[in-house]
């Protein structure tokens, strides 16, 4: 993003803090009230879908319902979950590939099937859909719902979830229906 070259703009977000070499508790205290106050400039106000509210470093991926957008920074995009062309691309299509379906499919999950395309909570599905919708993903609360982690003595709550659960197995259907179109379209067919 453009602000990280602009000195003057990174020194007026954070002149307030101040920071001690032998407070570490307090500094991330501090730290983390002034995100929270920070994040307060934004109610009431139009959803801008161009800043950045992920680092660039952040090795993670995110799906925004609200700028219905997914958010990739560069920490994501490095082994081990993007391999580059000098390795078996099934390493990519099996990491990154996944991580790309999953947060695609989080915009019609439980949740992001609520927001349209502009980011507006607005139901746009018809009522016979979310019916149908309703039903299928039974079937995965409930299979959910029977994992155990032993351990703990606690079960997965499916409901929960659920949405985390529709995300994690659509990311891998559309990673392993992206490979395999791959494979038959650049390799013939043969692995």
């Amino acid at each position: 993003p453009e602000f990280i070259m602009n000195d003057t703009y990174l020194n007026e977000d954070i002149k307030m803090l101040r920071f001690s070499e032998h407070d570490y508790f307090g500094n991330v205290l501090q730290t983390l009230k002034h995100i929270s106050q920070s994040g307060f400039y934004w109610l009431r106000k139009e959803v801008p879908k161009t800043e950045w509210f992920t680092n660039p470093t952040t090795v993670n991926a995110f799906y925004s319902s609200t700028t219905n957008q997914i958010r990739f920074p560069a920490g994501e995009l490095q082994k081990p979950f993007f391999w580059g062309v000098n390795y078996p691309r099934v390493l990519s299509y099996g990491a990154i590939g996944a991580i790309v379906g999953h947060e695609l499919t989080h915009g019609f999950d439980n949740n992001g099937r609520k927001y349209d395309k502009n980011g507006n909570l607005n139901q746009w599905w018809t009522n016979t859909s979310i019916t149908k919708f309703n039903e299928k993903t039974q079937c995965m609360i409930d299979q959910y719902n029977n994992y155990y982690w032993k351990d703990a003595n606690l079960h997965v709550k499916g409901k929960r979830t659920l949405g985390e659960n529709i995300a994690d197995n659509g990311g891998l259907r559309e990673a392993f229906k992206a490979y395999r179109k791959w494979i038959n379209d650049k390799r013939n067919g043969k692995e």
